[in-house]
C-alpha cells in the first residue's frame, strides 16, 4: 500500500509539478498508508469535518459530524464537507434522483467554508469498468450542474465567495484573484 500511495503522489508530482494539496486518510489499512505518505510529502489531511444532509444513515447523523481522521488543529479553519449519505447519490440506481445542484444550493448559511465534492468530467473505458456502479454516469449531471445558469445565479444572488482548498487552508485569495483576472462575474468583488 505504501508503494502504491507513493507511486500515485509521484505521478501527480510529475504531471502537476507539485504534490496534492490535501486528502482524507481514515484509519483503514489504505488510510494508514495514505497518512504515512502524506506525512512524508507534507500533504494536509484531517482538515475538515462534515455536515450530513438527509436522513440518518450508517453512522452519519444529520448535522455536524467528525470523521475519524479529523485533526482539531484545523478547528479555526471551519471547513465542512457537505455530504448526503442516505439520499440519492452516486450509485447507478440513484441516477434519476441524483441532484448535485440541489446539494450545492441547500448548503446552510453560516461562517463556514463549505466543500462539496463533485466529479465533473468523463472517464475512459478502463475507469468506467471499475466505477460503473458508482460515481460514473453522475459525472454528466455534475458537469451540467456546475455549468448551469441556475447555479451561477444562485452564487450571485447569495454573494457566495468561491475559494479553492489552498485558500481555505492558508487564507490566500488565489481563486478570487483568478476570477478577477479572467473577468468572471462570479468574483465576490463584483457581486457586492
Amino acid at each position: 500500500m505504501l508503494r502504491e500511495c507513493r507511486a500515485e503522489v509521484e505521478f501527480y508530482l510529475r504531471k502537476m509539478g507539485r504534490v496534492p494539496d490535501a486528502t482524507n486518510v481514515g484509519n483503514s489499512i489504505i488510510g494508514r498508508a495514505k497518512k504515512a505518505v502524506c506525512d512524508e510529502y507534507g500533504i494536509v489531511y484531517g482538515y475538515n469535518r462534515y455536515y450530513h444532509y438527509g436522513p440518518e444513515a450508517a453512522g452519519h447523523k444529520p448535522g455536524m459530524n467528525l470523521p475519524e481522521d479529523w485533526d482539531p488543529k484545523y478547528e479555526e479553519k471551519r471547513i465542512f464537507e457537505y455530504e448526503n449519505f442516505g439520499r440519492p447519490g452516486l450509485l447507478l440506481k440513484d441516477y434519476k434522483q441524483y441532484d448535485p445542484l440541489e446539494m450545492i444550493m441547500t448548503m446552510p448559511e453560516g461562517d463556514y467554508v463549505w466543500m462539496r465534492s463533485e466529479h465533473p468530467g468523463y472517464v475512459d473505458e478502463r475507469i468506467w469498468e471499475d466505477t460503473a456502479e458508482i460515481c460514473s454516469i453522475q459525472r454528466c449531471k455534475d458537469v451540467e450542474a456546475l455549468c448551469s445558469p441556475e447555479l451561477k445565479a444562485w452564487i450571485r444572488e447569495n454573494h457566495v465567495e468561491l475559494v479553492n482548498l489552498r485558500d481555505a487552508l492558508y487564507g490566500s485569495r488565489e481563486y478570487q484573484n483568478y476570477l478577477l483576472a479572467t473577468g468572471s462575474d462570479l468574483a465576490l468583488e463584483r457581486l457586492l
